[in-house]
């Protein structure tokens, strides 16, 4: 029995030490059209990096880095993974940086990556003007 209570006590450790990913959904028109890992959104003095998760053209899903600018309406994929490698991270997001480019693209108004740059953009924002009411 207490060898049972042991090999319990391990098990709930290991699965209770691993990072959830943090998917926000994103929308556009009032749909779900991607999902932003907020715990990936990294800023430097000219660029968001983050990890979303999108559907491609042939209809599979997968993640990808994007690196926009912090002011313009521009941006880049510079990375991507399966889903399965994306999990295997675990929360790692030391390498968001590697793949940074200058050469990033104008975003198209109205497009699923417009919407991730809006609402990465409107998260930043809410968390560098918040405010805390002392009494």
């Amino acid at each position: 029995m207490k060898r049972l209570f042991i090999l319990l006590t391990i098990i709930l450790i290991n699965t209770t030490t691993t990072n959830a990913i943090n998917w926000q959904p994103v929308y556009l028109n009032g749909k779900i059209c991607s999902y932003v890992d907020v715990d990936s959104i990294t800023k430097n003095d000219r660029y968001f990096f983050y990890n979303a998760l999108v559907t491609a053209n042939n209809g599979s899903k997968i993640i990808v880095t994007i690196q926009s600018s912090n002011n313009l309406r521009l941006s880049a994929r510079i990375n991507h993974y399966q889903i399965s490698e994306y999990t295997e991270l675990d929360g790692d997001y030391k390498h968001i940086f590697d793949k940074q480019t200058t050469k990033l693209e104008p975003v198209l108004f109205g497009s699923v990556v417009n919407a991730i740059n809006k609402y990465v953009k409107t998260l930043e924002m809410l968390n560098t003007n918040s405010i805390t009411i002392n009494p």
